[in-house]
């Protein structure tokens, strides 16, 4: 791929597609809002302004203002998880791209997690999931099963 495909994929991503990946890829040394927010940064959105809506959308999946406040390795696995799911909801305009979003929670918290994004889905926005979690998967409006079949 040239540098230039590249930085045009980079540039889509940024500004309108979230995606969350199974190894969350937050940012170790700063708060979770701000890595929450970082996708933020690029849009020329005010520092308050991406610290409230970071806030929110940790909010949404079940994440305090105090939770908010520390660095993801003193989360668990499940609100790491979580809180890479609001960072890919802040920018998810277009379309949300999710490897096992679920596969860390509890039944309450993956539920907080399946109706954010519902609700995406409901504003219109392209929701693609991979995973192994049934009641996610029996929401879709279009469901494609992969797999091997036994020798």
């Amino acid at each position: 791929m040239t540098r230039e495909r590249e930085s045009a994929l980079a540039l889509l991503r940024r500004g309108r597609i979230g995606v969350v990946g199974q190894g969350f890829g937050l940012l170790e040394h700063l708060p979770v809002w701000r890595g929450v927010a970082v996708g933020l940064i690029a849009q020329g959105i005010p520092l308050e302004e991406q610290r409230a809506r970071a806030k929110a959308a940790l909010a949404e999946l079940g994440l305090d203002a105090r939770l908010a406040e520390r660095r993801p390795a003193e989360l668990s696995g499940g609100e790491r998880q979580r809180a890479a799911v609001a960072r890919a909801l802040l920018v998810a305009s277009e379309a949300l791209i999710a490897d096992e979003p679920t596969s860390n929670q509890d039944a309450a918290a993956g539920e907080l997690v399946v109706r954010a994004f519902a609700a995406r889905a409901a504003r219109g926005c392209a929701v693609v999931v991979a995973t192994h979690d049934d009641a996610l998967a029996s929401l879709a409006d279009r469901r494609l099963v992969l797999g091997t079949t036994a020798p």
